[in-house]
């Protein structure tokens, strides 16, 4: 991925007001931690501010790309060379825009686990059997990273085409949705397109697998915890993935601290302070320096 290629950060917030705020608290989360990579969002608000503001690129939902395989059309939609696409229950812990450097090359990634899993959204060894799979990918799809190239666009309409007749397949819809992990996997392993990264390539990790507790302080820029689903992984993620964001209050604590700072930001150049906060620093000050002088502490 040469200079002058664009890349993108992509993620999608249609329907309830809810998945805007999500959306806002993402962006907000990358400008903290000093991602200079263009954020592009599906919406169907397009005339919300707000988002206008934080996104540099809004695009329609696209019918041909419906629910969850949302996540795919940027590459439709957008001129983009590098997609990385981010669900909207993500904050981000740590500055994600190395994470191109570092995937340059790769036509399709996921991050979880290559497996011979039968036990996924249902009847998955059915499907694997049916479409002549063996191992193949299980993950949870808040993270993808895609590349404009022909292997890419390949890979997309075979998933798209078993998601054309997913109840064929075996595994359970969800929410009465055709799941698009179990297409993305499917047809990753069909094609042999794409790559499977470790839950420790501390990239997106959800912590529906968690061991022990999560230290997570994104204004600290700080997320560790113990990823558990087949055997034991310390986790030290750019983002940190809910995954069950109607539940989770770790994740609607840690978004509101986000939008909280932005809410506060004075703007640029800072205006004058008031007298009273003028004088609240004297005196700060010289309490300071008396306390220093009469401790001996500059000695």
């Amino acid at each position: 991925m040469g200079i002058g290629l664009k890349r993108i950060i992509y993620t999608f917030a249609t329907g309830h007001p809810k998945y805007k705020t999500m959306a806002t608290a993402l962006a907000m989360s990358l400008e903290l931690q000093g991602s200079a990579t263009s954020r592009v969002l599906m919406t169907d608000e397009p005339d919300n501010k707000e988002l206008c503001t934080l996104y540099e690129e809004i695009i329609a939902p696209n019918p041909k790309y419906p629910h969850w395989f949302s996540k795919l059309a940027a590459y439709e939609m957008t001129d983009a060379d590098a997609v990385m696409f981010v669900d909207g229950d993500t904050l981000a812990v740590r500055n994600p825009d190395e994470v191109f450097d570092r995937l340059q090359g790769i036509p399709f990634a996921v991050q979880g686990d290559l497996a011979e899993e039968d036990h996924w959204y249902g009847d998955f060894g059915k499907a694997r059997r049916q479409e002549g799979v063996g191992a193949a990918p299980t993950f949870i799809g808040g993270w993808l990273y895609y590349e404009r190239c022909p292997e890419t666009e390949a890979l997309i309409k075979e998933i798209m085409l078993l998601s054309e007749r997913y109840d064929e397949l075996g595994p359970d819809r969800n929410m009465g949705h055709v799941v698009d992990e179990i297409c993305i996997s499917l047809a990753m392993a069909k094609t042999g397109i794409g790559r499977v990264l470790p839950a420790n390539s501390d990239i997106s990790v959800s912590t529906h697998y968690k061991m022990g507790t999560v230290k997570l302080a994104v204004l600290k820029g700080e997320c560790t915890f113990i990823e558990s689903k087949y055997r034991p992984l310390v986790c030290k993620p750019v983002f940190y993935h809910s995954a069950m964001g109607r539940y989770d209050l770790r994740y609607w604590v840690q978004a509101h601290r986000v939008m909280r700072v932005f809410a506060r930001f004075p703007g640029w150049p800072k205006p004058k302070d008031s007298l009273i906060v003028k004088l609240w620093r004297r005196v700060v000050w010289v309490a300071t320096f008396v306390y220093v002088k009469v401790t001996g502490m500059d000695r």
